[in-house]
């Protein structure tokens, strides 16, 4: 035989199987399929498995919390031990604060008293106000309306201040009143009444010593003007006893007040 003419496999006997690669990789990938009995047993032990993990997973996270409260605890029973131990020590004395030593105190400056606020001395005025108190009344008793005219509206506390202005003392003005829309009504006594007048006089102002508190054309309000001449002199007098009353509490001026508009009199004390 010739080396280099390729031989030819021998040829099977008659009657033996033929084994070929393909069925030989058919019997080995082929596997037996599990029966429906199998595949319950293993879907229930999967569950059990999935429900021990979270069990475990939940026992982990318990005990990592508990960990964790425990080492806070520790610290805070540390730190109170530590606190305890300082506190039973005994301090070391501080040392003195600078100026606190007598020698240092001694070139300080001697602290400074404050005194009491002298009194003011007491003028002629003052000493008259308090004369009065204890001296029997003497000349005119009394009070006394001065009215003067005015040409706008103005307010008590602007009639006050035109007074000082004119030199008179606004203490001795009991009231300032507004009879009437053109008149204003100082209240005084009859013993200050000439040097309200005098000062006014010097002013060239025109003392308004015929003036009526009950002269209806006072009363200017519409509401009053089916009154008759009667109703409108007491509706003036009840006007004007209520403007004095709530102003004037000491009962003899309140009366005055009052008794004004009926006749030119002055009460007495």
């Amino acid at each position: 035989m010739d080396p280099e003419t390729p031989t030819r496999p021998a040829p099977y006997p008659k009657g033996a199987a033929r084994v070929t690669r393909t069925s030989t990789a058919r019997q080995a990938t082929s596997t037996p399929t599990p029966s429906p009995a199998t595949n319950c047993t293993i879907l229930a032990r999967l569950e059990a498995l999935e429900s021990d993990r979270a069990s475990l997973q939940e026992a982990l996270a318990q005990i990592q919390a508990l960990t964790a409260t425990l080492q806070s605890r520790n610290d805070q029973i540390a730190d109170l031990e530590s606190q305890v131990a300082a506190l039973s020590q005994p301090a070391a004395p501080a040392p003195p604060l600078p100026g606190t030593m007598y020698a240092n105190k001694a070139k300080l400056p001697a602290p400074q008293h404050h005194t009491a606020p002298r009194r003011r001395t007491p003028t002629d005025r003052d000493l008259a106000a308090a004369a009065r108190h204890f001296t029997l009344p003497t000349g005119p008793t009394g009070y006394k309306y001065v009215v003067v005219p005015r040409a706008h509206r103005i307010t008590q506390r602007e009639v006050c201040k035109e007074l000082r202005r004119m030199g008179l003392e606004t203490s001795h003005i009991l009231d300032v009143a507004f009879p009437s829309p053109s008149h204003v009504g100082l209240l005084t006594h009859c013993q200050y009444a000439p040097i309200v007048i005098d000062a006014f006089t010097r002013a060239k102002v025109v003392i308004d010593t015929t003036f009526d508190f009950l002269d209806p054309a006072h009363l200017s309000d519409p509401q009053f003007a089916t009154f008759s001449h009667t109703q409108w002199a007491q509706t003036a007098a009840s006007i004007h006893y209520t403007c004095c009353n709530p102003r004037h509490p000491p009962m003899q001026v309140t009366t005055f007040c009052y008794n004004q508009v009926h006749s030119d009199t002055t009460m007495t004390q």
